[in-house]
């Protein structure tokens, strides 16, 4: 059977009857005749109608908001499918040149970064008469996050070089320890900084990191513990007599000294500085530590580690006319004597 088409209409159905007043029969009715008849084409008027009555977002409203004569809206959001309402349930409708049900949500649209617009056609039933509303969203870039930094731990004076793991670092312009400033920072990549810890108290901070685009987040990822150096103790009561030439002297002469770890509850990354501050003469007063061997409260040395009880405790560097720096690096308390 040849199409039927007539513009401006499109066809209804059969009647028995040239001014409809038979029997109907809808486009793809089968029909049985006993005898011959003749049948009218039905036609009706297709609709002009290609407006929407309703534009709705995945989260938030577009601006302004909607009327069904305005045609161009923006929007700030990051992945939003654009469920349509047609005004005229006969008007077909595409997002971005893709079908969809009038109503229906048209699927995550993927957004680049900055301006976006999306096209919604309206077509009416004529085939002929389209509308066109245009949605601009802008999606802002994401903000940095902080996933693991290393080490987790330095000195209160700060001056430790820490890496800084995450996302989003490209264009950042400061690094926070709490609330101070890093040192220095590099951005080495979208995922990596090296920063300089800034001196602070004994306490466990948040590191962030600050881009245009926001600040990153806190969490247990990013905590930095300042820990207190180890120090001295008891030493105030002691004095020391000493001749040129009578060889070497213990500093601590009465009831041995004790070291103490004032930020943690052991020794673990502390560094104790021993030096001399006052009248010092660097062609006479030496400092070194003193190798007493393995036993019972024992300090000994051997190359450039330091032992208590025979048991590994930490590096020593330093020494003679220069400072005396021991970095220990497990959890025993010991006595300095």
């Amino acid at each position: 059977m040849p199409v039927l088409v007539k513009t401006g209409y499109y066809f209804d159905g059969w009647n028995t009857q040239a001014n409809g007043g038979g029997t109907n029969y809808a486009a793809n009715d089968q029909i049985s005749m006993a005898s011959i008849i003749t049948l009218y084409a039905k036609w009706t008027a297709s609709s002009t109608v290609s407006t929407l009555s309703n534009l709705n977002l995945s989260t938030g409203t577009p601006t302004p908001a909607f009327a069904s004569g305005t045609t161009s809206y923006a929007a700030s959001e990051q992945t939003p499918p654009a469920p349509p309402t047609v005004t005229d349930s006969t008007a077909t409708v595409t997002v971005n040149g893709t079908g969809i049900t009038s109503g229906d949500a048209s699927g995550s649209i993927n957004l680049s970064i900055g301006s976006n617009t999306i096209t919604v056609l309206v077509t009416a039933q004529d085939g002929g008469t389209t509308s066109t509303y245009t949605v601009t969203v802008t999606r802002a870039a994401p903000a940095p996050t902080v996933t693991g930094i290393s080490p987790t731990n330095g000195p209160t004076a700060g001056g430790t070089s820490i890496t800084i793991t995450g996302t989003n670092f490209t264009g950042a312009t400061a690094v926070k320890f709490g609330s101070t400033n890093a040192t220095s920072f590099t951005v080495n990549s979208a995922n990596q900084i090296t920063a300089t810890s800034p001196a602070g108290s004994a306490c466990v901070v948040d590191i962030t990191v600050v881009t245009a685009d926001g600040t990153s987040a806190t969490s247990s990822s990013d905590q930095f513990t300042y820990i207190a150096a180890p120090i001295i103790l008891d030493l105030s009561g002691d004095t020391l007599l000493y001749r040129i030439g009578s060889g070497a002297k213990f500093i601590d002469q009465r009831t041995p000294a004790s070291v103490s770890d004032i930020g943690l509850s052991n020794f673990s990354g502390g560094k104790l500085t021993v030096s001399i501050i006052s009248q010092n003469r660097t062609d006479a007063d030496k400092l070194s530590i003193y190798n007493r061997g393995s036993g019972t409260n024992q300090i000994g040395i051997s190359d450039n580690n330091v032992t208590y009880e025979g048991n590994p405790i930490g590096t020593f560097s330093g020494g003679s006319d220069s400072d005396l720096v021991v970095i220990f690096t497990t959890g025993f308390h010991v006595l300095w004597g």
